[in-house]
């Protein structure tokens, strides 16, 4: 009965937890091979900072809101390491005023409430923490 299940779910979070590790693996260098290759290239070629903001701005905007309450949180924070806290400033500033007011008020708590610890909790394998719903207003 529930023992079965809840085995069933450990070894489901398990295999999970697994795939992820490696994907996460395999991604790192093709990644970091991005970040570097095409910030250069950019500026071999000549790319004005406006032409960029541009280019930051139209790929936001491809998200969509569903991808930029996943993605932007993340982006944040990955932004204050790569750039430091200025950087990161100057890119949050750069969106537009809706998405800077739903990153602020509800996607970075959501990240920081439930998807960060969830995050890390599969990667220091500690069970993962109880999901808090964003509420009625939550964007989906």
């Amino acid at each position: 009965g529930g023992q079965e299940g809840g085995d069933e779910i450990k070894s489901l979070v398990l295999d999970v937890r697994k795939a992820v590790g490696e994907m996460t693996k395999a991604m790192r260098p093709h990644l970091a091979e991005e970040e570097e290759f095409y910030p250069q290239a950019m500026c071999e070629k000549g790319i004005t900072h406006q032409e960029f903001q541009k280019l930051e701005q139209r790929i936001v905007k491809s998200l969509g809101l569903k991808g930029a309450r996943i993605g932007l949180p993340n982006m944040m924070e990955c932004m204050v390491r790569w750039s430091g806290p200025e950087g990161a400033e100057t890119f949050r500033k750069n969106l537009p005023g809706p998405l800077r007011y739903l990153l602020k008020s509800k996607w970075v708590p959501e990240y920081e409430g439930s998807i960060k610890p969830l995050i890390t909790s599969m990667k220091d394998s500690k069970p993962p923490p109880p999901y808090k719903a964003g509420g009625c207003c939550t964007v989906m």
